[in-house]
């Protein structure tokens, strides 16, 4: 029930246009659209399903994307379901606030900022305004969402086997292993069990065995144990992920960047923290946080009444690990010494991996943040999720959390395996508008070096310096309106 709920509230976006998503067709033009009023909401909140016909307002004109196939949506204003935050503004109100800077540029200009970027595949253009997240549906293959208990199953298998192979070596030698041995061992585990949480991730969101939802439960509660994470707070946080892609203020149960309107409301001491972990590879550990925002999962007044005692059962697995698990573990790897090596560091490893695939699936200088006033949720889907490319045997073992857009598209329909020939249905539709990359070493050090501060007013990343440079300008201005702004 929870599933569908979010899937119903995913697909209430802007009306959409007239669409004519014709193959080949590489420029679009931007189609004049009317208001409805939007359609009461169904007494029973699980029957939605998607219209065969796309909704749309009174339309004159017709949007054209490159490789869709044909796609055409008649005016239908009683099937239109405008957004609560954009039904009220007008067409041109809706181009003009969702016009960015890169699109602007020629293809020169972009080809040299890729790379000085360390961006290595595609970096699309912003998908037209207004298009409805059921269209997108419509470019994914039905067998995309068939569902494979052998290959969910190795799935839990491979990154199993590889911490058993960590874990046998580090027994193996026991207390006389040498540093440079555990160094492997310790990313061996951590790189199985980050493999392994996103069988967890998939049990959240209903995709690894949807026949047996409470096996599925009770699998990814177990997985999730040994990490301190809450199932159904991580499910809950995962489907307003989904709902507000990108959304400033919103988005905040993965990764948000850091705003040049939260640095100026910071304090002195607050804004040291902040240095410390935006502009060095703390960074890369930002998982860690979200772990904390998580354990706001104790505080049931954030959650609707229904849901609140699932949540708080949820945290039984976490508190059950913590308490009895490590103890036990302790007890058998020989104290402390035996607590990091066999927990800790596996477990920050683990986090390294959680903190990179969220970090670059959501960051880039021409991937914008924004308010809920200005967010298309379909352009945040898709123009605004990057790929990740990765080797084989990697994305093999991980099982495939690089390949994260066809989650943005249906939450529980695409199962992990299929995640890889899901994206390449899209890219061969959507590929003008999809970002992609290669994973590489200049590609991080602008992640800690230059995007460190979002600034919503230019929609583009800035240094931490140029950040309080632009504070101080700011403030000056206001004590002293005389002084002129300095660029």
């Amino acid at each position: 029930a929870v599933l569908k709920t979010a899937m119903r509230v995913c697909c209430i976006g802007p009306a959409s246009t007239a669409l004519n998503l014709s193959s080949g067709a590489a420029n679009h033009r931007r189609a004049s659209t009317g208001r409805s009023p939007a359609r009461p909401l169904s007494a029973s909140p699980y029957s939605w399903q998607p219209p065969t016909v796309l909704p749309c307002q009174g339309v004159s004109g017709k949007h054209t994307v490159s490789g869709l196939g044909h796609l055409q949506c008649t005016p239908n204003s009683d099937a239109s379901v405008p957004h609560p935050d954009t039904s009220e503004r007008s067409s041109s109100e809706v181009t003009d606030a969702r016009a960015h800077w890169f699109d602007q540029l020629t293809e020169e200009q972009r080809l040299m900022l890729m790379g000085d970027w360390g961006w290595v595949g595609l970096a699309g253009a912003t998908l037209p305004p207004g298009i409805s997240p059921v269209a997108l549906l419509k470019a994914l293959p039905p067998e995309m969402r068939e569902h494979s208990t052998r290959r969910a199953c190795l799935g839990l298998a491979a990154p199993l086997a590889l911490m058993a192979a960590g874990y046998a070596w580090m027994w193996f030698y026991h207390s006389i292993i040498p540093l440079w041995q555990q160094l492997p061992c310790w990313l061996a585990i951590g790189t199985g069990y980050a493999g392994l949480f996103n069988i967890a991730h998939e049990c959240a969101r209903g995709a690894f065995l949807p026949g047996y939802p409470q096996t599925q439960n009770l699998l990814g509660a177990l997985i999730m144990a040994p990490s301190l994470f809450s199932l159904d707070t991580w499910r809950i946080r995962a489907f307003n992920h989904f709902n507000t892609v990108n959304m400033l203020g919103s988005d905040t149960t993965t990764w948000h960047p850091l705003t040049l309107e939260e640095l100026q409301c910071a304090g002195p001491l607050h804004r040291k923290a902040l240095r410390l972990v935006a502009t060095t590879p703390l960074k890369l550990f930002s998982s860690l946080a979200e772990w904390a925002r998580g354990l706001q999962g104790w505080d049931l007044n954030t959650y609707y009444g229904p849901l609140r005692e699932r949540v708080m059962s949820s945290w039984v697995p976490p508190a059950l690990w913590l308490g009895l698990g490590l103890p036990l573990l302790m007890l058998a790897s020989g104290g402390v010494s035996g607590l990091f090596t066999h927990w800790l560091a596996p477990l920050l490893v683990f986090h390294a991996w959680l903190s990179l695939f969220s970090l670059l699936q959501h960051t880039a200088p021409h991937i914008p943040w924004r308010s809920t006033a200005q967010h298309d949720l379909a352009q945040a889907i898709i123009s605004g999720t990057v790929t990740i490319q990765l080797p084989v045997w990697l994305e093999w073992l991980l099982n495939y959390p690089n390949y994260h857009l066809p989650q943005h598209l249906l939450f529980s329909d695409v199962p992990f395996y299929h995640a890889k020939a899901a994206t390449q249905a899209l890219r061969e539709k959507l590929g003008p508008y999809m970002q992609e990359t290669s994973l590489s070493v200049k590609l991080l050090q602008n992640h800690i070096n230059k995007w460190q501060v979002y600034d919503e007013s230019q929609e583009k990343y800035i240094t931490f310096e140029a950040a309080l440079q632009a504070l101080g300008n700011a403030a000056d201005q206001v004590h002293n309106p005389a002084v002129p702004a300095s660029n």
